[in-house]
């Protein structure tokens, strides 16, 4: 995707893609037709315009998005004014959105906008879209509208830190984006080929599908259009009616081709400033950091990341690794999930039950499975997830190895990275084939310390030992190999019980299956896996 400046000649097709993308927007009663092609043409010629931040994308050669920027002021209660941003319309074509387009402009024309040595932009627009990119209510600001209102559709992006600090007042536009009419919009739009005017559906589609206390909360508003409803932001509605209701909202507008509320954000793939927000959201709800994995740089496309973002912050995720198993000797696909975290403040409001929906509707006949806590045992059966009985293989074993020739390796060692690389040797009960960076995940967090190379063996171990106990995390192979082999060389003295963090069939043992506490370790699975009746998860493929 190439980002420029407009040129003269782009000058109809910026208001013809402009007239597309905002074609159906929301409407104010007694609206006809958009104005913002109209718009986009009539701010070129205001002496507010910025000429370096008119800017097109083009893709393929085809002009597919447009922004354009004036200067807006905000004045202080004390009589000082300062300069400001502000962009409108940010146009996408139909075709081309949701590929991440106007994404692109924005964070192109904020680095432009830096350089030019403005403070901030400020605009109006979808309260539940540009907070992803980092907006703010401009509320929390101290800025008000030139009336002296605030909504949650007023917002502020600071181009850097510290931008606005000592700055409030009230924010005032080109008085271009108050001048149009529909008159005006009408013998402009002539200019183009015809086009049916669109229709808004009735606020009663939504509300003949609400509970009493909602619909009325609802009607209250004197919304004329269900479209009108993208005006208010998901924060804002559910101030005033439940998450019953949120989730009405979102699947009538969603319905009717105007889709509302808080966007899941998708990632899946290194990507530091997504990495940021989920480790600040995990560090909150779980107490550690992702940031050691997070530095080797692992992400790949097997691992996906859903969340809902507002104004810089993650509010809710969901992770899943899409696995390769072996299940009683068969390969088979399931996608884990792992990560399911809101933040306290924002419990309650259905956004974990929203990103597994989702999820789950992108995988729809995909086996699932999760580890979970007692907290939450109640919650996953609701998706169709039904909790199974899992156990923990060991064997009486007397290790007294006081010297071994073991090697203690470092997790950046070159034959631990090959080793995991060329792993080929699975258990036939349960396994996972293609997990390394989960695996490197358990390394980095859990096992940093405790990674041995058996040179005679050739095999990488992960292994710790607690009193007269071991327990055997992982083993590393790629050739056949049992345990009595393995067990000569592993650097511990005064073992008599080895646990497996696996199903150890093929080490050539018999292990008695102890049962896992149901309520301490409940494990979760969707679908029709036809489990052998004893197994045990490797623990080193875990998320």
């Amino acid at each position: 995707m190439n980002i420029r400046q407009e040129r003269t000649t782009d000058h109809y097709a910026v208001e013809n893609l402009t007239r597309e993308a905002f074609w159906t927007r929301f409407w104010e009663e007694g609206e006809k037709i958009t104005d913002v092609h109209l718009l986009a043409n009539k701010l070129r010629n205001s002496p507010a315009l910025v000429p370096e931040l008119n800017l097109v994308a083009e893709l393929d050669g085809e002009l597919v998005g447009h922004i354009i920027y004036t200067v807006s002021k905000i004045n202080t209660p004390t009589g000082e004014s300062h300069d400001v941003l502000t962009f409108g319309p940010l146009s996408v074509h139909p075709l081309h959105q949701s590929k991440g387009i106007g994404a692109a402009l924005m964070q192109h024309s904020f680095k432009i906008a830096r350089e030019l040595g403005y403070k901030a932009v400020l605009i109006f627009g979808h309260p539940d879209y540009y907070p992803r990119v980092g907006f703010h209510r401009a509320a929390e600001f101290g800025i008000i509208t030139a009336d002296g209102t605030t909504f949650d559709a007023h917002m502020v992006y600071p181009l850097y830190d510290g931008a606005l600090d000592g700055i409030t007042g009230s924010f005032h536009i080109d008085p271009i984006y108050e001048s149009l009419t529909q008159e005006d919009a009408f013998e402009f739009d002539k200019k183009f080929s015809p086009k049916l005017p669109f229709i808004p559906p009735a606020i009663d589609v939504l509300l003949d599908r609400l509970e009493p206390a909602a619909r009325e909360a609802i009607a209250a508003l004197n919304y004329p259009y269900l479209t009108t409803t993208t005006s208010k932001s998901e924060r804002e509605f559910s101030e005033i009616v439940d998450a019953k209701a949120i989730e009405t909202i979102r699947a009538v507008t969603r319905e009717h081709g105007q889709p509302w509320g808080r966007p899941i954000t998708v990632n899946c793939g290194n990507n530091p400033s997504y990495e940021a927000l989920l480790d600040d959201l995990i560090q909150e709800v779980f107490g550690f950091s992702f940031e050691p994995w997070f530095e080797y740089e692992l992400w790949d496309n097997r691992y996906e990341s859903y969340s809902i973002i507002e104004c810089g912050k993650m509010l809710s995720n969901v992770n899943i690794y899409k696995f390769e198993l072996v299940v009683n000797g068969k390969k088979t696909s399931a996608i884990r999930f792992g990560a399911v975290a809101t933040r306290e403040n924002e419990r309650g409001r259905g956004h974990s039950r929203r990103l597994m929906e989702h999820v789950l509707s992108l995988y729809p006949d995909t086996l699932a499975y999760l580890s979970a806590n007692e907290s939450v045992i109640d919650f996953y059966p609701q998706f169709g997830f039904k909790q199974v009985q899992t156990y923990k293989p060991e064997i009486s074993y007397e290790i007294n190895n006081a010297d071994t020739v073991a090697v203690n390796c470092d997790i950046d060692d070159k034959i631990v990275e090959q080793a995991i690389q060329n792993r080929s040797i699975f258990s036939n009960m349960v396994d996972c084939r293609n997990s390394q960076p989960i695996q490197y995940f358990h390394l980095i967090m859990a096992y940093e310390e405790n990674i041995y190379h058996l040179p005679n063996c050739d095999v990488i171990v992960l292994a710790t030992q607690t009193g007269d106990r071991l327990f055997l995390a992982d083993v590393i192979a790629a050739h056949p190999v049992t345990f009595d082999e393995i067990a000569k060389e592993l650097p511990f003295d005064g073992i008599n019980t080895v646990e497996f963090g696996f199903c150890p069939d093929w080490l050539d043992v018999s292990p008695t299956w102890q049962a896992a506490c149901m309520t301490a370790d409940p494990f979760f699975i969707k679908g029709d896996w036809q489990l052998p009746e004893k197994f045990r998860f490797p623990q080193t493929s875990e998320t």
